[in-house]
This record gives structure tokens, sequence and C-alpha cells, in this order.
């Protein structure tokens, strides 16, 4: 069985300025996502400490949990990919109301996904993201439509999925 090279984002660290501008750092080569999710129904006008600049510039390292601000392209294969499905999976598990690991999976699959749209770069080529509270309301509009909870506040819009942040 062969296995298909896929492009996806993985942490660098060409700076110091990680470690003081978030309160947990991904680790250089840990894989990458946007994870906006995390920021789901907050108000970037009240976000305190560390957490504006998370939110404007930290790419998330899914093993971690950690963020970094910039990201190499890179190739990775199906057998890796699917780890990190499977660790998104248990974040959301974890953090964001998955009622367990299957019922994640596809919000999970989604958010790697989406990552290797936005990351279809040359390798080696050094990425960073700058978000405003237009991300919230894809985010929101994620997580409602892969992990519904009832007490979740409605977004401003609507962002099918599969169409977040397009």
């Amino acid at each position: 069985m062969s296995l298909k090279a896929m492009r996806f984002p993985r942490a660098i660290r060409l700076e110091t300025s990680d470690p003081r501008i978030y309160e947990v750092i991904a680790e250089p080569g840990e894989s990458g996502v946007l994870g906006e999710f995390a920021f789901a129904n907050a108000d970037p006008e009240t976000l305190t400490g560390k957490a504006p600049r998370a939110f404007v510039h930290g790419i998330l390292g899914p093993e971690s949990s950690g963020r970094t601000t910039r990201v190499e392209v890179s190739e990775t294969v199906e057998a890796a990919d699917d780890m990190v499905v499977i660790r998104r999976a248990d974040h959301f598990v974890a953090n964001h109301w998955a009622p367990d690991r299957a019922a994640a999976m596809p919000a999970g699959r989604e958010e790697r996904a989406f990552a290797a749209s936005l990351f279809n770069f040359k390798i080696h080529t050094l990425l960073a993201v700058e978000r405003d509270s237009g991300a919230l309301v894809a985010a929101t509009a994620f997580l409602r439509a892969f992990l519904p909870r009832p007490d979740m506040q409605p977004a401003e819009q609507s962002c099918p999925a599969g169409e977040r942040g397009r």
C-alpha cells in the first residue's frame, strides 16, 4: 500500500517571541491548524492577557494545544495525517464539549481539510496568519455545524461547513 504525501503546516520558531506572547507554545516541528474554534463565542474586545495576540496571530499546535506565530509548509504522509485528525478529535472532546472521539472525528477531518486547503504552497514556504472578528463568526458556525451545543450563542452570520474563512 502506497501512502500519499500531503502538504501540511509545521510550527517553526525563528524568533524568541512565542514564549513571551502565548500562554502555551507549540513545539517546533509540531503540525499546525488555524484553531479559531478555540475562540468561538469570544468577544475580541474583552480578551485579556495573552489571548488577544493568540487570537490575531496564533496558529494552534494540536499536540501541545500551544500556539506559534509562524509555520513552514512541509509534507506529511496519510498515516501522519490520520493522527492529526485523531488528535484534533481528542482536543474537541477535552476542550469543546464533544461527547466522544467518534462524534468529534468529522470536526477533526474538516479542520484538517480546511488547513490543507490553505497551506497548498511550495514546500518550506513560511506563513503567518492575521485574523479579525469575522473569524469568530466562522469558528462559531463551524462548531455549531459539527459539535452542536444547546447553550451556544447563535452566530451573527451563518458559515456552512467547508466554507469557513474562504
